[in-house]
């Protein structure tokens, strides 16, 4: 089960048989045997012909559509879910207001859980990260009785306040992370967490598709326009590890080979990846950094031989 990230820029996938042919000019840089495709992301200026979109359909190939820098636009979608049966019944589930409290309240419970633990692994030493994980078990505790969603929110709202605080902690100041902000993004922790936070979203949204549910259709969050409200839901239990919450994870990512490989850029990875050292969390060195380059180039050297 393979998932295949496309960043080469000006790169053509086109169908050869049963086979996928990644291509940059004259020069053929990868062959994807379609056996053990099961996703294909294309980022920024990377062009599929149609042969190949249709061979990739007709394989149920989920093909995903993101910037270059990683922000999600859309995917191919062979078919609409057939599951007329299990989408009414959510339907009726996101109505009864009732239900969707209990469940949201589940959401919340199980996000603030996961975050305490990302923050008491690695409390040792802090004396400040004491209080902040004390607020977040109140803030957890609250939403268990919170009257109405509105409530709900505001109780999540204080305790990922909480969470990125601590995480702060954790962190070099020479990295710059005060806190969570969207736009602009102010330093590489936060372009790390919302990059995190797009590749989390495409998956569970084709996870979604997949099993027949409507993934605009949620519970905690909101409905509206153009807002996949139960991808988003789904997404709050698996945000602080996903997220890279931790230092380690976060540095981690930042050594990977596919977010600054210069040429080319096609990576192929498994569906699940975990990341298990732990390693100090500061900015590389120039001399790490030129290490760094030599040795991605060296393996991306070895993929186009291959």
């Amino acid at each position: 089960m393979t998932t295949v990230y496309v960043r080469e820029h000006g790169a053509v996938i086109r169908k050869s048989g049963e086979v996928l042919r990644v291509t940059s000019g004259n020069t053929d840089l990868l062959r994807i045997p379609l056996a053990d495709l099961t996703q294909l992301v294309l980022m920024g200026n990377v062009q599929l012909t149609t042969p190949a979109a249709i061979l990739l359909l007709r394989m149920e190939v989920d093909v995903v559509f993101m910037s270059y820098y990683g922000k999600f636009y859309g995917r191919l979608n062979p078919n609409q879910s057939k599951y007329a049966e299990l989408r009414h019944q959510q339907l009726r589930l996101c109505d009864d207001s009732a239900r969707s409290l209990a469940l949201s309240r589940r959401i919340v419970a199980g996000k603030v859980a996961n975050q305490r633990v990302v923050l008491l692994r690695r409390a040792d030493g802090i004396p400040q990260m004491t209080n902040t994980v004390d607020g977040m078990l109140q803030m957890g505790k609250r939403g268990d009785s919170a009257a109405d969603l509105d409530q709900l929110r505001g109780f999540e709202g204080k305790a990922a306040a909480y969470y990125f605080q601590a995480l702060r902690l954790l962190l070099d100041p020479a990295w710059g992370f005060e806190a969570r902000k969207y736009y602009p993004l102010p330093d590489p922790i936060n372009a790390l967490l919302s990059l995190a936070y797009s590749l989390l979203r495409k998956d569970v949204e084709a996870n979604l598709q997949i099993v027949g549910l409507d993934s605009y259709l949620g519970f905690f969050h909101t409905l509206g326009y153009d807002r996949p409200a139960l991808a988003l839901d789904l997404m709050e239990d698996s945000v602080p590890p996903s997220r890279m919450g931790s230092c380690s994870t976060l540095y981690a990512a930042a050594r990977s080979p596919w977010m600054t490989l210069s040429r080319p850029t096609i990576l192929i990875y498994p569906c699940v990846c975990r990341v298990k050292q732990r390693i100090h969390c500061s900015p590389p060195t120039n001399s790490v950094l030129r290490k760094r380059s030599k040795r991605r180039m060296a393996v991306a050297k070895r993929h186009t031989a291959a």
